[in-house]
């Protein structure tokens, strides 16, 4: 004789029907998560690449400035605008007197 017992059926059923529903959030929340490390790893791609184009942009600016502070071309400067080496420079002063009023 088989006994039919519907509240067991409606439990299962209800476990099933939770499971079926846990997977499939599941699932999609690893889908958006997947594209979401997908569009970071992109990203950190791009920033290396232009960190790169930043570093070789730096390298030739400053092989630009030290071709113009060569030696070679700071005495050529000083000759066209006239200017003259000091041989005494006096870079800190102190100058006797204390304020305006004293001198």
């Amino acid at each position: 004789m088989t006994i039919v017992r519907p509240s067991l059926y409606t439990q299962n059923a209800r476990f099933i029907i939770f499971l079926l529903s846990f997977i499939l959030i599941a699932g999609i929340s690893y889908i958006f998560m997947y594209n979401a490390l997908v569009n970071a790893r992109y990203q950190v791609s791009n920033l290396k690449s232009q960190i790169a184009d930043a570093a070789s942009a730096q390298n030739e600016l400053k092989s630009q400035l030290f071709n113009v502070t060569a030696p070679q071309n700071l005495d050529s400067l000083a000759t066209k605008y006239n200017l003259v080496l000091d041989t005494k420079p006096q870079y800190l002063t102190e100058h006797p007197w204390v304020s305006d009023s004293s001198f």
